[in-house]
């Protein structure tokens, strides 16, 4: 099961979503959605997950944008330097 939370927005066609139940383990990641036209949406190539991702870390917990676009992502147990897309 994919629990989504946390849905911001980067631009008014682009959202980033965080999926902290990802996974058999709870490790989580998080989506990048483009609209592609009125209410068609996209995932934008793979899901983030966190380079050292474990059992119940629960990335993608919390998600914010600023005004220029740069996201940071919440992880709920281990703290992740960098990410990787999958």
């Amino acid at each position: 099961m994919q629990l989504l939370t946390n849905i911001e927005s980067l631009k008014s066609n682009t959202v980033i979503v965080g999926a902290p139940f990802d996974g058999a383990s709870q490790t989580g990641s998080v989506l990048v959605y483009s609209e592609v036209s009125e209410n068609n949406w996209e995932l934008l190539d793979s899901k983030i997950v966190g380079n050292d991702s474990s059992d119940g870390d629960q990335f993608g917990i919390s998600v914010d944008v600023d005004d220029l676009g740069t996201f940071v992502i919440g992880s709920n147990v281990s703290i992740s330097l960098s990410c990787r897309a999958v």
